[in-house]
């Protein structure tokens, strides 16, 4: 993704109006069901009409603005093993899809895969509800997720709990997890990350909130 893109999104100081999701999945020795292309990449859900009115297919934005589909409606193609492709993704929240992705894996049971995610905003109660049902389902999958801040509607606070409950990771982004998707994910031409006014405070005191909620 580019720099500005990674900034309205990711910026915890801010309120954005999309959710954006970035995923590394830790591959055991011997796994051979993760396309080496699908290991890491960067989600984000948008609401986007097709010409003809319909909302079957999801456009998705290749490295050179083509458009790309694949399974699922969504484009799985790398735009290299450092910058992830972008997968515009309509109506449905970034874990909804997130999950169909891993599903279509099909991974070893045999094997152990670890997951983590970085998300603009914490689940809400459904997502959580449906990534916890699916660590229940999948006890091969670990999952870590790192927050940039809390997404508060009704009932957030008992499906982060119910997440935790079912082997859940759950965290808020510090600088160190900021510094670490803008060298990942972002086309940042060579430039350093720049921590932004009130990144510090405001994670901080989002984890303190965090830690109350999952106490």
């Amino acid at each position: 993704m580019d720099s500005d893109t990674f900034t309205a999104n990711f910026n915890n100081t801010e309120l954005p109006h999309e959710t954006c999701l970035c995923y590394e999945v830790e591959l055991p020795d011997g796994d051979s069901r993760v396309p080496l292309d699908q290991d890491k990449g960067f989600l984000q859900n948008t609401v986007t009409d097709q010409p003809d009115g319909s909302r079957g297919q999801l456009p998705v934005q290749g490295p050179s603005g083509e458009k790309l589909l694949g399974a699922h409606g969504v484009s799985h193609r790398a735009l290299s093993p450092l910058f992830p492709q972008l997968l515009r993704l309509h109506l449905e929240s970034g874990e909804t899809h997130f999950l169909d992705l891993i599903r279509s894996w099909e991974l070893d049971r045999a094997l152990h895969y670890t997951v983590t995610i970085f998300i603009s905003w914490s689940p809400c109660a459904p997502c959580a509800k449906n990534l916890a049902e699916f660590l229940r389902e999948n006890s091969h999958v670990s999952l870590r997720i790192f927050a940039s801040r809390i997404y508060s509607l009704p009932g957030y606070e008992e499906g982060l709990r119910t997440l935790q409950a079912a082997g859940a990771q759950i965290a808020i982004m510090t600088s160190q997890e900021f510094k670490h998707c803008w060298e990942t994910f972002v086309h940042h031409q060579g430039r350093p990350f720049q921590p932004w006014n009130g990144l510090d405070n405001t994670s901080h005191e989002l984890s303190r909130d965090l830690q109350g909620i999952l106490q």
